[in-house]
């Protein structure tokens, strides 16, 4: 899963080996940890079942987070998706992981690299 910070232009992904609604939700409380508690966060989500479950809208409404989801069939609306062209083709193209971690932190390599290289250019 990955989540995008739009007014810090940095990318975060959290590996779990399953998506089910109990990790996403982890992984919203991980996403969520990463602000201070009396900011609004507002979360872009696509139609994925899990997003739409009970106990996820139940802890966003008590956690400051507004969830938004966008059109079915209309994932080209969510700013993350753009995101994913790079690391496709540096992280996933022509590749074969032998475990989850291995691609985990291929993943996170990418990750660091791609926020340094954000940050720098901000700086300039």
């Amino acid at each position: 899963m990955a989540f995008l910070d739009i007014n810090k232009d940095k990318l975060w992904g959290y590996f779990s080996p399953r998506k089910r609604w109990q990790e996403v939700l982890r992984a919203f409380k991980w996403m969520r940890s990463r602000y201070p508690v009396k900011e609004r966060i507002y979360l872009i989500l696509d139609n994925f079942s899990p997003h739409l479950r009970p106990e996820i809208r139940r802890w966003a409404r008590k956690n400051k987070v507004s969830l938004v989801w966008t059109p079915t069939n209309a994932s080209w609306m969510n700013p993350i998706e753009c995101e994913f062209t790079e690391p496709k083709q540096y992280v996933l193209a022509n590749s074969f992981y032998n475990t989850h971690q291995e691609m985990q932190k291929a993943w996170n390599d990418f990750l660091k690299y791609r926020n340094n290289r954000n940050s720098q250019h901000k700086k300039t």
